[in-house]
């Protein structure tokens, strides 16, 4: 079916960046082989470190946790110079949208709702520029996936399949996740 799988997520890892506020990553060993007989680590992070999703009920109370439907299937990859040039022009994109180099406009964040895409995916430990949260709003309100912190460099733009799957915690505002593109 697929001869090419690209894992885009981004290594977790002490001490990794996070969004300013967010609670540091900690990854320590807890058991070891020579002394314990197995090898064990304790990973403290936020819902919201490296490689993650954002749910609805990250901005908005009581938000149901999107279907995972949404989170796998045909993406287009596409810079975001293209983005901008088949938004103008209505050229085709799949309902799963993966921006390689840079991050959707209030206004092209309108215009793949109005599309119905499904999840929007960028490089960016967040969507969009500063602290205005109206890209967010927009696309959480609409039902839209975020997904951050995605690693692209190897990521050859145009159709490929998505799979990222967010951890299954007890959590409802989203959760770090493993992104893979197949070719």
């Amino acid at each position: 079916m697929f001869s090419l799988y690209i894992d885009v997520s981004r290594k977790v890892y002490g001490g990794m960046p996070v969004w300013p506020g967010d609670p540091e990553v900690k990854v320590e060993r807890h058991l070891t082989i020579d002394d314990d007989g197995c090898s064990v680590s304790a990973v403290s992070m936020g819902t919201h470190t490296g490689t993650h999703m954002d749910f609805p009920a990250h901005l908005l109370k009581g938000s149901p946790t999107p279907q995972i439907h949404s989170m796998v299937g045909p993406c287009t990859v596409i810079s975001i110079d293209r983005l901008k040039m088949n938004l103008r022009e209505a050229g085709p994109l799949a309902e799963r949208v993966i921006i390689k180099g840079g991050r959707p406009s209030f206004s092209d964040a309108y215009s793949l709702v109005e599309l119905g895409i499904k999840l929007v995916g960028v490089e960016d430990l967040s969507i969009e520029e500063g602290d205005s949260l109206e890209v967010h709003k927009l696309l959480l309100e609409a039902g839209v996936v975020i997904l951050e912190g995605l690693r692209l460099d190897d990521a050859a733009e145009g159709p490929a399949y998505l799979i990222a799957l967010p951890l299954s915690l007890d959590a409802e505002d989203g959760a770090p996740a493993r992104a893979v593109l197949a070719y």
